[in-house]
């Protein structure tokens, strides 16, 4: 099991391994890993710290409970219990200026009530817009869930993914984690919170 391939299909328990545990600043409880997961996982690590150039860990952004509200969003979304109704990949590939138009959302029945300034919520996309699968070509063909939820939650998750992008590349794969307490990303090599 080696290569972004290899990893790619380790679970989603073991890559939030690799954030909490090897990436130092991000804050979360243990997982129980097999072995040979964990072996691979701190061969790779320590590779990356020798040679960035040759790191072999998948890019990813792990969507914490300090926002919660979009944590749910794709969690349950991963799950098929999101208004798509159909299960969702947690890999997307960004698509660099994709879905820039917005507009469409406020006419979706998940989106009614999209006032943040007197509800508090905000439309939440998933797969993000700036993703392949997302906006509304996307929803059209069940491929993204909408929901309202909490706008500080919605926009601190969109911080999150776009502050991935800006050092990722367009095409490039993130794999999404809904899963600890800190919102955090690895993109291209570099670990980022914001």
């Amino acid at each position: 099991m080696s290569g972004l391939g290899g990893l790619a299909r380790i679970s989603i328990s073991a890559t939030v391994n690799i954030g909490r545990r090897y990436i130092g600043k991000a804050i979360a409880t243990s997982l129980v890993v097999s072995k040979r997961v964990s072996a691979t996982l701190k061969r790779e690590v320590n590779n990356c710290r020798k040679d960035a150039k040759k790191c072999k860990l998948p890019n990813f952004v792990a969507i914490g409970s300090n926002h919660k509200e979009a944590k749910d969003h794709i969690s349950d979304t991963q799950q098929g219990r999101g208004s798509n109704g159909i299960p969702t990949s947690p890999l997307v590939t960004y698509k660099k200026g994709a879905n820039q138009d917005r507009s469409w959302l406020r006419y979706k029945a998940e989106c009614k009530g999209n006032v943040y300034s007197i509800s508090g919520k905000s439309c939440d996309e998933w797969p993000f817009a700036t993703t392949k699968n997302g906006g509304q070509r996307g929803y059209n063909s069940k491929q993204v869930s909408l929901r309202l939820i909490d706008h500080g939650d919605n926009t601190g998750s969109g911080r999150i993914w776009l502050g991935a992008v800006r050092k990722g590349k367009n095409g490039a794969k993130y794999l999404i984690i809904p899963y600890g307490p800190v919102s955090f990303y690895w993109s291209s090599g570099k670990l980022g919170f914001k």
